[in-house]
């Protein structure tokens, strides 16, 4: 085998590279019977003249035939090392690169029920900022809006000046000083059943509210209403004091102004007006607080 391979190499060597085309039609030649047709020439072999006397068997022309593909193989192997990569490139097959897939992440729009209930989240978690407001008597402690709207009512419009018209709008002054007061004399408040109504852009709480103060508690009255509240984008941008006025008018008209016009006259004057509206000042609160066990006696409280 060894031997059979060197001599192959040794032809390949000494023949010439014909196109595939010209061995083909050669061998077709030669298989039709025409004797003069050469399918490999080797350089010093007698030319056609010589040969066509010549017979060429069955098996002579199998093995000629396989020495020409031989040959032709061997000749674009050596043609292909000689041209270099770029030949190598040029005959080989085209590649083709797997297709990639690429992953699509699909995010989900954000939806406007997606923004009211961030919106209505947002204005229900201030709840707890309005209780203590109240309770600490400072209005300033809210985030209200720069020109928010602050709205009194009933229980508001007691304390606001005699004659007012219900509603008092933009009563911010009004309602600072009246939780000032009240806070002077031991008011609290407690909102709860909140309920809210709206969505993205602006939400409206409004809360149930329980109160009282020294006055109240000691007769053991608890005072009622609502509070309502706006919010847009964190902060109060309206306000509304609707607190009952029932429960103080019982215990403060009935009870305590003919109480301190009785027994206070001259302090009663700086307590509340003619019409029995408080008085909503500092000195006003403390003269209330002073006289606050005298009066619960007179009336056996």
């Amino acid at each position: 085998m060894r031997r059979l391979e060197r001599a192959l190499e040794h032809l390949a060597e000494r023949a010439d590279v014909l196109p595939a085309e010209t061995v083909i039609e050669r061998l077709e030649r030669g298989l039709a019977g025409d004797r003069d047709a050469v399918v490999v020439p080797l350089p010093g072999s007698p030319g056609p003249a010589v040969r066509r006397a010549r017979r060429w068997p069955g098996p002579a022309i199998a093995a000629a035939a396989f020495l020409a593909v031989l040959g032709v193989g061997v000749g674009l192997w050596l043609g292909t090392s000689l041209l270099g990569d770029d030949t190598a490139t040029t005959m080989s097959p085209a590649t083709t690169m797997p297709a990639t897939t690429v992953p699509v992440t699909t995010v989900p729009p954000t939806t406007p029920s997606t923004s009211a209930a961030d919106a209505v989240a947002e204005a229900r978690s201030l709840i707890p900022a309005v209780e203590q407001a109240l309770n600490d008597g400072d209005l300033a402690a809210l985030p209200l809006r720069s020109g928010a709207t602050v709205e009194l009512s009933a229980m508001g419009l007691w304390f606001a000046a005699p004659g007012a018209e219900p509603p008092v709008a933009a009563g911010r002054e009004q309602l600072a000083e009246m939780l000032a007061w009240e806070h002077s004399l031991g008011a609290w408040f407690e909102l709860g059943d909140c309920s809210d109504e709206g969505a993205a852009g602006t939400v409206e709480i409004t809360c149930a509210v329980e109160h009282g103060n020294l006055l109240l508690d000691r007769t053991g009255t608890t005072a009622y209403g609502e509070f309502s509240f706006r919010v847009a984008d964190g902060r109060i941008t309206a306000l509304f004091d609707r607190r009952s006025t029932d429960e103080f008018y019982e215990v403060y008209s009935v009870k305590w102004v003919p109480f301190a016009l009785r027994d206070h006259p001259d302090e009663a004057e700086r307590m509340f007006t003619e019409r029995g509206h408080p008085i909503l000042t500092e000195e006003s609160a403390a003269l209330h607080v002073s006289l606050v066990e005298e009066w619960a006696e007179s009336w056996g409280l």
